[in-house]
């Protein structure tokens, strides 16, 4: 297996770690939404004409114990979210850092020092992050207040304007809607950093151990691929720097590794990474396919 192989198996690795905590938040926000209906439906199941109105003093108050539930969830969901992200932050540092010393003492035969940095350290590490509003404890505040204000706003304007049942669910529903979207910004802005820091760190140590290397940008290579006239990950494919030396993205920017240029145009759900060679060891002796290379990883990992 080459190296570009192998970082391509990684990527597949991290890529489905990241959509499964990707599918477990959005379950959470469809029970959320569901629950949203059904709640508004009952409560207009007792309307006469079917609209809001303020005069209602019982609607009025139906509504403002149901908005106090949907805060209650916002808030939920916001924990959630975080034990999810984290987690995931965890796992793909882990797997990031774990899998390429593996590679590295199969192509040098020897077992490099240096372990991965706890869950705690992790988020410090994350706060870090150059882009304020993706700073991830940050993010996540800021997006529950944001649907917190957002029901509010909903619920409030629905009552003012007379709204239908329809009305009032689709602007709420579209408030847990945003909420989600940022959501996923925020996951997948954080995990592709911290899991490409993951394999830099390793790589840096390993260097500091004497291990000569170089590294690669890569993109995915479709059309979602990046070009604007602030960012253009497309001409980076290719582009190769020793270990200590920074990617050139253009336009004056400079990055260590994909993410971590401190610039939204640049880092905000970007997929492209690194791979790294050790210099005059192009082939590595290891499993060939995803699921054995992760096994064979495990049980060096257990040694």
């Amino acid at each position: 297996m080459t190296w570009v192989q192998f970082f391509d198996l990684l990527y597949e690795a991290l890529t489905r770690k990241e959509k499964d905590a990707l599918r477990n938040i959005r379950r959470e926000y469809e029970k959320v939404a569901r629950d949203t209906t059904s709640e508004l439906g009952a409560i207009f199941s007792r309307l006469a004409d079917g609209k809001l109105s303020m005069q209602d003093v019982r609607t009025v108050r139906r509504l403002q114990r149901l908005e106090q539930r949907l805060t209650a969830s916002a808030l939920r969901l916001g924990k959630y979210n975080r034990t999810v992200i984290s987690k995931l932050l965890d796992e793909s540092y882990e797997l990031s850092y774990g899998m390429l010393a593996y590679a590295l003492d199969m192509a040098v035969e020897r077992t490099l020092e240096g372990k991965s940095p706890s869950l705690p350290q992790l988020l410090a590490l994350n706060d870090e992050n150059g882009i304020e509003k993706l700073r991830l404890n940050q993010s996540l505040e800021k997006s529950r207040d944001k649907v917190t204000k957002g029901i509010q706003q909903a619920i409030q304007q629905g009552l003012t304007d007379g709204a239908t049942f329809q009305q009032t669910a689709s602007s709420v529903q579209r408030v847990f809607e945003m909420d989600y979207n940022r959501a996923v910004t925020i996951t997948e802005t954080e995990v592709h950093r911290i899991r490409e820091k993951g394999t830099n760190d390793k790589a840096q140590d390993a260097l500091r151990q004497g291990i000569v290397m170089k590294k690669r940008w890569n993109n995915v290579g479709d059309e979602r691929v990046r070009r604007s006239n602030k960012a253009n990950h497309r001409t980076l494919q290719g582009q190769e720097r020793g270990l200590k030396e920074p990617f050139d993205l253009g336009f004056g920017i400079t990055a260590q590794y994909p993410g971590s240029s401190g610039t939204p145009q640049n880092d905000i759900r970007c997929r492209c990474f690194a791979s790294y060679e050790v210099e005059g060891i192009r082939e590595l002796s290891i499993a060939d396919n995803q699921q054995a290379l992760l096994r064979d990883y495990e049980a060096w990992k257990a040694e």
